[in-house]
C-alpha cells in the first residue's frame, strides 16, 4: 500500500506514516512487504526507503537503509519482500538490485 502502515488492534485502526524530521516513523509511506520477527518486532520493506522494523514495545520505528558505498550496508533501498531463514538470517529482495541477506548475528547485510 503506498499510504503507509495500518495497524488494526480488533477495535481501531492505526495509520502509521512517515513523518520527515522524525527518525521514529516509518522510513516511507509505501509499504510493499510486512514479516513479523520471533523478536516481537515487525519488519516492514518499503519502495524506496529500505527497511523499517517496528517495535510494539516502544511504538517506534528502526531502519536499515540504503548506503551502497557502506560495507555491511542495505546495498538498495526498493525492498520488495522478505524471509527469514532457518537459520535467523533475513533475505530480502531487492528487485533488479538482486538479493541482500541480513545476518542478525553480525548486523550487516551481504550482497
Amino acid at each position: 500500500t503506498p499510504e503507509g502502515l495500518v495497524r488494526y488492534d480488533g477495535y481501531r485502526a492505526r495509520v502509521y506514516r512517515h513523518v520527515p524530521g522524525d527518525p521514529h516513523s516509518i522510513i516511507d509511506d509505501y509499504v510493499r512487504s510486512l514479516m513479523p520477527r520471533p523478536d516481537g518486532t515487525l519488519w516492514v520493506a518499503t519502495q524506496g526507503g529500505g527497511v523499517s522494523i517496528y517495535d510494539p514495545a516502544t511504538d517506534r520505528f528502526t531502519h536499515h537503509v540504503a548506503d551502497p558505498e557502506m560495507p555491511g550496508a542495505l546495498p538498495a533501498p526498493a525492498t520488495l519482500y522478505m524471509v527469514e531463514a532457518p537459520d535467523g538470517r533475513v533475505h530480502i529482495g531487492l528487485g533488479s538490485n538482486g538479493i541482500a541477506v541480513y545476518d542478525p548475528q553480525t548486523g550487516r547485510f551481504e550482497h
